[in-house]
């Protein structure tokens, strides 16, 4: 299944599980040009066809993807406007409805066939018989139907006033389901004659339409769905006996209108809705899978004595405050001077927005086309209307589908920007420097009050655990797995898929809390930047390198791209069966390394059968090899592929090999063979007092690392067969020391063993470089003998085994009633991302988010981030004793319990796992 969205990607999904499989990426420019309103899919499953407000020169398009390689393999011009809908026939003609009074055109291998524009209104559906007859749905009320070469053979009329919207034909061709925009009937027409012949019962249904209608694969069931709707929740509806028998509820669980339908093998149906949930569910309505929205729904009603329409700020905009997830009643507050993301924060006198102030009064404006200021009508675009507004005493900002307006109090526009969704809430900061709108894209953003430039932007994830905020440049500060929410997007020419690279990449240019946190201060980029500059060494005399500079070297530092062409994902692989893989230099530099990994752990038994190269566009390279990897059979295979240009790490190609189901007969009556259980190496360290006596002492820095060997002894028999453990305390925790102990932890592991390194102590940042303060350290010079974040990232990308790094470091002291905070002026969560990047296969927990305390209490005998972490290993929170403990379930217990050791002043992270399995990790004892 594909689904296309206005946020310019199509995005391929298996089936009926819903496992993302790809993004397919058409050429974009700037405002609404390449934003996605029409996909389909051909029969064979080989192509998809995208279009909407596409092509960056001007010429409407629709792209042909191939959906192995998603590269486009055709394009389709000579459009005279945007495509509203299409439809691929069983032969692979390819239908397009355009918007205006454009009509149809069908395409085969990218030669037209034939087109009638002799249409008044959109259309908005099209559908193929399976003997090829094509019929069309327009805005105007009418319904055609054409022959396989093109002529004209029907054309009949709606009920007056009425908007076909989406049309189905039968698997036998006899049925025409007919959805109506507005109108909640579904109709049934003859697939000859286009005749009325019955319509499905809608009697009961609640909601604006079932616009979009879709046939089982053997046409007992039809499906619809739209704006039908039970309690706020959108729903599937189907019907029987070829939609004239009983109703039931096919599908629920959607938070917006529902944009599409497809029918599963077996009766079931997916579908997609507007806020870019997709879900599935078989013939019985049980859920086959889901993959919920990714970002925060800033329309969500609020709850409690906070409406949801509101938007808080402080005087200077530097915290914005929200509801979102009302039925958790939660609250967020992003600060920017952390920056940091509060959940459910202290209360703080912010300030909400208002309609009317001294002097300024804005009326007939929620959801209106003409809202008046004053008494003054406000001029919108065409079909544009009002969605938020802000007063101040000498201003008002107004937020609408297509714009955000700033206005003066008589109506005079001062400045008018373009909106990257529609604008749900607004508010003007206090002082008047700041404006500030919630957009429907999930983004947050701040403009210059004076002339509407964009300063700052801010997404959130829906479930409020990764977020990122990035200037106009791209100079970004994340959460831990919050950068690769955001990335460059580079056009490969108007004809070629464009290449998409996560900000993760260019870490070590774009990463930059510090500039982050000034330029709501500075109300200027260039200016965060120098004075960011000036704070690091002395460099701000310097010019911030400009705009085009930073383009440039984006483009030069951009990193290989690695595609698996066969076998299907999904499908069954045999141990030693090729893979076909495609790696390609967008910069031209030489592919030096191709790596496969499974399950997270590097292969070292990979067969090359063959490599060569392949043509490429302009200056890139590429290469095609054929690997082959010996895998097992009894567990289910994650299989990723990486290739490197230098330095430079591509993104890892999945390819997913399910366990193979083995007939319970086939199964062999002896004894099963004996399996090595992996063994489980530890690095334990921690110090407390320290030599130079500007290093506070800490109180259980040592103890926690004493406590955790202990409880990693433990696992010994259990899901591991040995375990070691090397405990380093106080005097011998120095930088050589460590760094000789874990060389020598490195050879001992295999691949299928688990390595662990838990480091206790003093943590700080200098210059933008983390410092892990060994008992020799000195404070004001830490790089002589502290333990760099460069010595640990070295070391932790050598490691081949799996591995978890537990960092408990941020620690300077003071105490208060019997809790010792441990202050941090790291910056965790870069420091996460670059421990734990996708090619290491490495997972990261830390005490704190970037900016918090880490907690010692007294009570407890250890800091709260490893009581929580032993609380957790021995049972006496989460996971019963004698039970598996896995990595999900470890990040969330940690969370929470912490939360609760800290009376949530802590907040410990955790890296995400991306695509690796989420596997047992201990046996709780």
């Amino acid at each position: 299944m594909v689904t296309a969205a206005v946020d310019k990607t199509a995005r391929v999904w298996s089936l009926p599980d819903l496992r993302p499989l790809g993004v397919l990426r058409p050429p974009v420019g700037m405002g609404d040009k390449g934003k996605l309103y029409a996909v389909a899919v051909s029969q064979d499953g080989a192509e998809a066809a995208v279009s909407g407000w596409t092509g960056i020169d001007g010429l409407p398009s629709v792209y042909v993807f191939r959906l192995d390689t998603r590269q486009i393999i055709r394009r389709l011009t000579g459009l005279p406007n945007g495509v509203s809908t299409l439809a691929f026939a069983p032969d692979g003609r390819l239908a397009a409805g355009l918007v205006g009074a454009n009509g149809v055109r069908v395409w085969r291998d990218g030669v037209l066939l034939f087109q009638d524009t002799d249409y008044v209104g959109d259309v908005f559906g099209v559908a193929f018989a399976a003997d090829g007859r094509l019929a069309t749905a327009s805005y105007e009320g009418k319904l055609r139907l054409y022959d396989r070469d093109g002529r004209k053979l029907r054309e009949e009329c709606c009920v007056a006033g009425s908007h076909p919207f989406s049309l189905a034909f039968s698997p036998d061709g006899t049925r025409l389901a007919v959805g109506i925009d507005g109108n909640m009937g579904v109709g049934l027409r003859d697939g000859q004659t286009l005749a009325l012949v019955g319509g499905a019962d809608t009697l009961g249904l609640f909601g604006l339409d079932l616009a979009k209608v879709c046939w089982s694969r053997d046409g007992q069931t039809l499906f619809a769905a739209g704006r039908v709707q039970e309690s706020g929740d959108r729903r599937v509806v189907a019907w029987a006996d070829g939609g004239t028998g009983w109703r039931q509820v096919a599908l629920t669980g959607f938070s917006n209108t529902i944009s599409g339908i497809v029918a599963l093998p077996g009766g079931g149906v997916a579908a997609a809705d507007r806020n870019g949930n997709v879900l599935a569910a078989n013939a019985q309505g049980k859920r086959l899978g889901e993959n919920l929205a990714l970002g925060a729904n800033l329309l969500t009603p609020g709850c409690g004595l906070r409406p949801g329409s509101s938007l808080w700020l402080s005087h200077d905009a530097m915290l914005v405050e929200w509801v979102t997830l009302p039925a958790q009643s939660r609250r967020l507050r992003f600060d920017a001077s952390g920056p940091r993301l509060l959940i459910d924060p202290p209360e703080e006198e912010l300030t909400d927005w208002a309609e009317m102030v001294h002097g300024v009064r804005v009326s007939h404006w929620n959801g209106s086309t003409s809202p008046k200021l004053n008494g003054r009508v406000l001029i919108l675009e065409q079909h544009e209307q009002a969605r938020a507004v802000a007063a101040l005493p000498d201003a008002l900002l107004l937020g609408s589908d297509f714009a955000l307006r700033h206005f003066d109090v008589r109506g005079e526009r001062r400045w008018e920007m373009p909106v990257p969704g529609t604008t749900w809430r607004v508010n003007q900061s206090p002082d008047g420097r700041l404006a500030v709108a919630a957009f429907g894209d999930s983004t947050i953003r701040w403009f210059r009050a004076s002339n509407g430039e964009e300063l700052l932007a801010l997404f959130i994830t829906e479930d409020a655990q990764r977020w990122i905020a990035w200037t106009p440049s791209g100079y970004y500060a994340a959460s831990p797995g919050g950068e690769d929410l955001i990335g460059w997007h580079v056009n490969r020419g108007p004809d070629e898929a464009a290449d998409f690279f996560p900000a993760s990449h260019y870490r070590d240019r774009f990463n930059r809390e510090d500039v982050v946190r000034r330029v709501l201060l500075t109300l200027d980029e260039t200016e965060a930047v120098r004075q960011a500059d000036a704070e690091r060494g002395g460099t701000g005399t310097k010019p911030p390198p400009s705009p085009e500079a930073l383009r440039a070297a984006v483009l030069d530092e951009r990193p290989p791209i690695v595609t698996i062409l066969s076998p299907i994902d999904g499908r069954h692989l045999r141990s030693g069966e090729p893979i076909l893989v495609e790696s390609r230099s967008p910069t031209g530099h030489a592919i030096t390394r191709v790596e496969a990994r499974l399950n997270g752990r590097p292969l070292d038994n990979v067969v090359l059968h063959q490599q060569r190269t392949v043509p490429a566009l302009g200056a890139e390279v590429a290469e095609h090899r054929y690997l082959s990897l010996d895998l097992p059979d009894h567990e289910d295979c994650t299989i990723q592929i990486l290739a490197w240009c230098g330095e430079r790490v591509s993104e890892a190609a999945v390819l997913v090999r399910p366990k193979p189901e083995v007939p319970v007969q086939a199964l062999p009556v002896t004894s099963p063979p004996r399996i090595r259980k992996p063994r489980l190496y530890a690095l334990v360290a921690g110090v407390s007092a320290y030599r130079d006596e500007t290093i506070r002492s800490l109180n259980f820095a040592a103890k926690d690392a004493r406590d955790v060997a202990k409880a990693l002894k433990r696992q010994e028999n259990g899901l591991y067969g040995k375990v070691t453990v090397d405990l380093v305390l106080e005097s011998e925790v120095t930088r050589c020391n460590l760094l000789r102990r874990l060389t020598n932890l490195r050879r001992s592991v295999a691949n299928d063993d688990m390595t662990i390194l838990f480091l206790a102590g003093h943590g700080m940042t200098e210059d933008g470089h983390y410092y892990y303060l060994t008992v020799n350290a000195e404070k004001d010079s830490p790089a002589i003998n502290a333990l760099t974040g460069d010595d640990l990232r070295r070391q932790i990308r050598q490691f081949s085994s799996k591995m978890l790094v537990f960092l408990d470091t941020c620690h300077a002291g003071a105490m208060t009633a019997g809790v010792h905070t441990r202050d941090t002026d790291v910056n965790i969560n870069r420091l996460i991302a670059e421990f734990s990047e996708a090619e290491t296969g490495k997972v990261v927990f830390t005490a704190t988010t970037s900016g918090q305390k880490a907690a010692e209490i007294d009570a407890l005998g250890n800091g709260a981030f490893t009581a929580a972490l032993l609380d957790a290993l021995h049972g006496r929170v989460g996971v019963p004793r004698g039970q598996e403990l896995r990595m999900h379930q470890l990040g969330t217990l940690l969370s929470e319990r912490v939360r609760d050791l800290s009376n949530g002043a802590q907040t410990p992270t955790m890296t995400p796992l991306g695509s690796l399995p989420d596997y047992p990790l201990f046996l709780v004892r």
